[in-house]
């Protein structure tokens, strides 16, 4: 009986290890993974958009066929439906490509993929619009992964596109990425995001750049580290970022930073 019981255990699935791996895409693209399960943020960007970078043609063919390291994608999220961040062919592309991956995003993204798309019924049960208020986020959950998507304007302004953003729970850390949100004090407090503690940030660079910015580091500061991310193609950091402690910055597509 002793034996078979340590059979039986060697074939058990192991338990998830803790941390989440981030994998640079383009631009603010990222894949999170924790090993059994991914999530894909901002990736479905296949041309060049007002300087910033795409996913290269391979990297975008290994995403869809699921070689490594995108051979678990369990849930696809979008900030918002700008360009930079967000591509409509590049999307509906994916949806028909990796059919076990579900999609949670705000109701203006999934009416662009909808719009004038005679394939759409074939994915439409898979895609699940979502339109967050003032301090009243969605939550979904999935087996051992958690997404709380809030609403957190792009600009002073408060006008479309909507802007999200997500705060993942996956391999025992929190994530929090925030698309292209002005980030001010008040904005981040009416989302729900002050006082919070975070694992990992995942922020635009310019978040480093001059004392109005110093509020959103300071809030969403990652305890084991952050990212910088939508730098142009080939920009680095300013001077003053890096004076003010600004964080790495991925350089290539499928860079790697494990938390």
């Amino acid at each position: 009986m002793l034996a078979l019981l340590l059979a039986l255990a060697t074939l058990a699935p192991s338990a998830s290890p803790a941390g989440v791996e981030v994998i640079y895409l383009a631009n603010a693209g990222v894949l999170l993974t924790d090993g059994q399960r991914g999530v894909l943020l901002d990736g479905c960007v296949r041309e060049p958009y007002s300087g910033y970078a795409a996913v290269p043609d391979g990297v975008w063919a290994d995403l869809l066929v699921g070689a490594s390291p995108f051979a678990r994608l369990d849930l696809v999220l979008v900030s918002h439906a700008h360009r930079d961040h967000f591509q409509v062919d590049a999307a509906r592309e994916l949806l028909l490509a990796r059919p076990a991956a579900r999609w949670v995003v705000h109701r203006e993204v999934a009416a662009a993929l909808a719009e004038g798309w005679d394939r759409w019924r074939e994915v439409a049960d898979r895609v699940e619009p979502v339109a967050p208020a003032d301090a009243e986020p969605v939550v979904w959950r999935g087996p051992g992964l958690e997404v709380e998507l809030r609403r957190l304007p792009h600009g002073a302004a408060r006008t479309v596109p909507e802007n999200l953003a997500h705060v993942v729970h996956l391999g025992g850390r929190t994530i929090v990425h925030v698309g292209d949100a002005g980030g001010s004090a008040a904005e981040l407090a009416r989302a729900g995001l002050a006082g919070r503690r975070f694992d990992v940030a995942l922020l635009p660079f310019w978040y480093w750049e001059g004392e109005r910015w110093r509020p959103a580091r300071e809030m969403l500061r990652g305890r084991l580290g952050s990212l910088a991310l939508h730098l142009p193609p080939g920009e680095r950091p300013s001077a003053e970022a890096l004076a003010a402690g600004a964080p790495p910055a991925p350089a290539a597509p499928l860079d790697r930073f494990r938390f």
